[in-house]
């Protein structure tokens, strides 16, 4: 009895380690970047209105109701929760993505210890999951937006779903869970919370039991709620701030059947191109061998997984590729179901290699076996993985390294600012006028939560004409920084990258020296 509680407590000493491993990719250096355009610069201020406000129904942007961004707020509920736990930055903006992300982890460790009854498939699924760029990145687990949130959800309905149809159980408790789990989707990103229902039911189909579904009253129910609860959130939404839903009809069931942003449309095959590029690296490359699974598995617990589980990968796949805008994070969703699979084909592979009869008759190497092919299959991407999330953010375009992201450098430099210059307590940042509102969102963001903070005063100008002698003036465009050279004589207090703080000290002779920009 001892050497079984000995035992026991190895292993959960054991499995809480590899957890702590697993998530070290979502946690490490969290709140290290500074915000990132356009959507988490967005939300973040999304957060600090609701934060100031507490209407939890109208998402705002300055206290006026904001059409920018049209998604239901559950995600910006769990950021100002944050913001009052953590203070007003960038760690509290993106701890829901890493908790959520810790979640998903849980799901799958659930799942395969309870309905595929093997640790090994839940802890390899996890790894996996991890060491995968497209969702160990920006826009997912890495920073402040909505789509690590609705992975969770998403894969929550559909585990708990296939744990129905494949264990059966109280199916009042299981489509209880199924319902919030739309119901969670849905108010994270609205209606592409929904994108597994197709498959779902054609899974039901293959199964045979999509009859049986069909009598059980507990799904009426659940259908009922889920609609219920969603369409309450669009209808309190347009209630409180009309012209809602055209905006929502435009912006997210539009873009099916026609182009909504001209930049963002994309190739049929985009998402699989993105996984060559390093997205899904390199287990992409075992996925077509997955199927030998199919020939030589004989549990048929795993073998009906696993067709599930590639049913919804691949409709999944399709459905989002069909639409003509594309944006690369999208695909996040599939991670987990991709990551379950490779767990099920590596599981299969290690046991068939342990059964070679050199192997087996060596307890040993038969140990030992499994151990080294796991080491040899996610430590190169695992090391790659931290190193990665670990590397210090240059404020450069990831499609450009050597150049400056003229987006992000204002705010990034407000935060150097707040480091280096700390006795500045007032200054102006001097920008181009934008195209668009939300190309002031991460500079807002800045303004907003270093004036919260640190009662710092910081005013955005674009014109000339309200620059003032005696304030400090931050500057990052080269254009508005020979403005000023031309048109001030000026004392720079510090320099960083591109960017110069200036103090104005007088107008120069307009004859002498005439104004570049902006006269």
């Amino acid at each position: 009895m001892n050497a079984y509680s000995g035992n026991a407590k190895l292993k959960a000493v054991l499995l809480i380690l590899l957890l702590l491993v697993c998530c070290l990719p979502l946690f490490l250096h969290l709140g290290a970047s500074p915000i990132y355009m356009w959507d988490e610069a967005t939300y973040a201020n999304n957060a600090l209105d609701m934060f100031l406000t507490n209407d939890l129904i109208v998402v705002r942007m300055e206290g006026i109701p904001d059409l920018y961004n049209t998604k239901p707020p559950f995600v910006l509920w769990m950021q100002t929760l944050s913001l009052h736990l953590f203070g007003w930055n960038e760690f509290a903006i993106r701890l829901p993505s890493a908790h959520f992300a810790t979640c998903t982890l849980l799901l799958m460790l659930w799942f395969g210890r309870t309905v595929l009854n093997s640790t090994f498939i839940s802890v390899v699924s996890m790894l996996v999951l991890v060491c995968a760029n497209g969702y160990v990145n920006i826009h997912v687990t890495r920073s402040g937006d909505l789509d690590a949130v609705l992975v969770f959800w998403m894969t929550f309905y559909v585990l708990i779903y296939l744990k129905y149809l494949l264990k059966s159980g109280n199916a009042a408790l299981h489509f209880f869970f199924i319902a919030a789990g739309l119901t969670g989707a849905f108010l994270s990103k609205g209606i592409a919370g929904w994108f597994f229902l197709p498959f779902m039911v054609l899974i039901a189909i293959v199964h045979g039991s999509f009859f049986k579904l069909l009598r059980q009253k507990e799904l009426y129910i659940a259908v009922f709620a889920v609609l219920t609860f969603s369409g309450g959130y669009y209808y309190l939404r347009e209630l409180m701030a009309p012209g809602y839903l055209n905006v929502v009809y435009a912006s997210e069931i539009s873009r099916f059947g026609e182009e909504v942003m001209s930049w963002h449309v994309q190739p049929f095959y985009f998402y699989f191109q993105n996984m060559i590029n390093g997205r899904f690296m390199p287990f992409l490359f075992l996925l077509p061998f997955t199927w030998l699974v199919l020939l030589r598995q004989k549990e048929k617990m795993i073998r009906t997984s696993f067709i599930m589980f590639w049913i919804l990968a691949a409709g999944y796949f399709m459905l989002i590729s069909y639409p003509a805008d594309k944006l690369e994070w999208y695909d996040a969703p599939l991670y987990p179901l991709l990551s379950i699979i490779i767990a099920i084909f590596v599981d299969a592979l290690i046991k068939k290699i342990k059964a070679i009869p050199i192997i087996a008759s060596n307890r040993l190497i038969k140990n030992v076996a499994g151990f080294l092919i796991v080491l040899a299959l996610l430590a190169p991407p695992y090391y790659q993985t931290i190193l990665r999330v670990a590397k210090k953010d240059e404020i450069t375009h990831t499609w450009a390294p050597e150049q400056i992201d003229e987006f992000r450098i204002n705010g990034a430099f407000m935060k150097h600012l707040k480091e280096q210059k700390p006795l500045i307590r007032s200054y102006s940042v001097f920008t181009v006028p934008p195209e668009h509102a939300e190309h002031y969102d991460q500079i807002k963001f800045y303004q907003r939560s270093l004036e919260h903070n640190d009662n710092i005063s910081i005013r955005i100008k674009n014109q000339q004409q309200e620059l003032q002698a005696g304030e400090y003036i931050a500057v990052c465009d080269q254009k508005l920084k020979d403005t000023i050279n031309a048109n001030w004589t000026v004392s720079i207090q510090e320099k960083w990258k591109n960017c110069v703080l200036y103090e104005l000290k007088s107008r120069k002779d307009p004859v002498i020296q005439p104004a570049l920009l902006n006269q």
